[in-house]
């Protein structure tokens, strides 16, 4: 069976169009790649080191050149797992139902963009009085979701001394 030319000109000529649509697209990707600052592959595969250190896992959770399905399988991949983190107390609010909602800071920059939420129940009151607003503590808790930040629950805190 013989294709006619003007049908045969037409495929070569979407495939054309496509291959064309993506050149600048792998071309950016490899920029991207070869412009990043990168996280070294092991800090990222050992999770242990990014739940020890909420700068780093910050750090890599909202690295710009993650695409969103990157981000959200990162995300997936540390919902459930224990957190301990050294922060800044940045405040604590009370809630309704009795929890309360503390707000810490990195304890390396000005505080500005590394923010994280932790949930405390009634049993952390008397800790939560003695720890004043700029101190250093220790949070360990349980990241149960990411929103615009990240949420510990099944938290304690303690002042770092």
């Amino acid at each position: 069976m013989e294709m006619d030319n003007t049908i045969l000109t037409g495929i070569i000529a979407a495939a054309a169009t496509i291959v064309a649509a993506f050149i600048p697209v792998v071309w950016k990707s490899r920029q991207k790649k070869e412009n990043a600052v990168n996280i070294p592959l092991d800090l990222q595969l050992d999770s242990s080191t990014l739940t020890n250190n909420m700068d780093l896992f910050y750090s890599v959770w909202k690295d710009e050149n993650m695409t969103e399905l990157q981000r959200k399988q990162f995300e997936k991949s540390y919902i459930g797992q224990k957190a301990v983190w050294t922060a800044k107390f940045s405040g604590v609010n009370e809630g309704t139902s009795g929890k309360y909602g503390v707000s810490l800071t990195s304890t390396q920059k000005d505080g500005s963009g590394i923010h994280v939420g932790t949930f405390l129940g009634k049993k952390d009151r008397t800790a939560l009085l003695n720890i004043n607003k700029g101190e250093q503590v220790v949070v360990t808790g349980v990241i149960e979701r990411f929103s615009i930040i990240p949420i510990l629950t099944n938290c304690e805190i303690v002042r770092k001394t």
